[in-house]
């Protein structure tokens, strides 16, 4: 019992009455599950956060418990991640760059790109203070900073989610011209923006103060938090809706045009990767909820970041594989040579177009002319079927 605070020893010489173990016998003491949870109650009730944290340290290490080290996993998976997140960010760009056709859909993943790079940052000094390692474990000073981190990364998250999802609605916008397919776009857009600027505000200002939201664990500071299991489910459940209509939104366009066989391998790939976000964005769900009611914070937050990470970083590869597609097609012709395409190309694929598809015709002459040079992920040759 030395070093123990003298609220945990009244609770153990309270807890060894009631038990057929000797004070001195403590390999009996660490096997006995029931005088443990009468020990645990008792030190919740009797002590501070600080002094039961103390208590745990010591009784972990008398009773020889594996103690965890700092986890470098969530570290080296967010930065691969995160590295090839940004590759194909460049890609798209550059393939945007070359054909000069830049849109609000390359600055908006742009910007989702800048607060993904900030969170994989974030990463390194949030292992440093403690990420991986049991709560009891931590410094006290460190546990503020490393619940302090984890704030900066929750307010970060759900305005990067909102962008990605609001760059892959403005490129539908700029792909298809069809009105009822615009129209649903730009409701899906706007509730989006909308469902993205809500949840950050009530993220940055969950607690009052909001420095509360970091303090609170230690029981020494006050203040009041707004339910944040509710705030958490019904964004994560939004988000989950979301990303299914994201996705299924230009399915019906798309399978009516005739593809080739690389293209229909893309879109295939797309929307895989677009279904697996939708799967990480629910087991990221059940694990914060898990992670919300944990007795070992800092050492559970590790599946919430990891799912977190995946989530945003397969979100910006699906984002940009239309863009990537660009980029790659534009190397191609100047390795081999061929030209881009023009006006003219897509005057002469024009006429090809059956003479009943008059309307169809005029409207992918407009899209081909704003969207053509820039080697977006449907072109006009794509389109010789009839979309009605």
């Amino acid at each position: 019992m030395d070093g123990l605070p003298s609220c945990a020893v009244t609770c153990f010489i309270q807890a060894l009455s009631a038990s057929s173990c000797a004070a001195t016998d403590n390999d009996c003491i660490c096997a006995d599950n029931t005088l443990n949870q009468a020990l645990e109650a008792c030190i919740f009730q009797s002590c501070t956060i600080k002094e039961a944290l103390t208590t745990r340290r010591l009784t972990q290490t008398s009773c020889g418990e594996s103690i965890h080290a700092p986890d470098s996993q969530f570290v080296i998976l967010s930065t691969v991640f995160l590295v090839i997140s940004m590759l194909c960010v460049l890609l798209r760009l550059a393939g945007r760059l070359v054909a000069s056709k830049l849109g609000w859909d390359d600055l908006t993943i742009g910007l989702a790109s800048g607060l993904a790079i900030a969170i994989g940052v974030l990463a390194f000094p949030i292992h440093n203070a403690g990420l991986g390692t049991d709560f009891w474990n931590i410094p006290f000073e460190n546990i503020t900073r490393t619940l302090y981190l984890f704030a900066i990364v929750v307010n970060l998250y759900p305005p990067t989610i909102a962008l990605i999802k609001i760059s892959m609605l403005l490129l539908y916008l700029r792909l298809f011209p069809s009105t009822t397919l615009r129209i649903a776009t730009i409701t899906i857009l706007t509730l989006t923006a909308i469902w993205g600027l809500v949840y950050t505000l009530i993220n940055i200002f969950i607690c009052n103060p909001r420095s509360y939201a970091w303090e609170q664990w230690d029981g020494e500071h006050e203040g009041r938090c707004m339910d944040q299991q509710a705030i958490l489910m019904s964004h994560a459940i939004i988000n989950i809706v979301l990303d299914v209509v994201v996705i299924g939104l230009p399915l019906s366009t798309l399978l009516r045009l005739k593809l080739g066989r690389d293209k229909k391998v893309g879109v295939f790939v797309m929307f895989v990767i677009g279904i697996l976000v939708t799967i990480l964005s629910i087991l990221r769900l059940t694990t914060t909820m898990g992670f919300l009611k944990s007795k070992n914070p800092t050492r559970d937050f590790i599946p919430v970041c990891i799912w977190s990470v995946l989530e945003i970083d397969l979100g910006i590869l699906c984002a940009c594989m239309p863009g990537i597609r660009a980029c790659f097609r534009f190397i191609v012709n100047a390795v081999t040579g061929k030209s881009e395409i023009t006006e003219d190309s897509h005057d002469n694929s024009e006429s090809r177009l059956n003479s009943k598809s008059k309307s169809f015709r005029l409207s992918t002459r407009r899209i081909s002319l704003s969207l053509g040079r820039s080697g977006d992920f449907v072109t006009l040759d794509d389109m010789e079927g009839q979309l009605h």
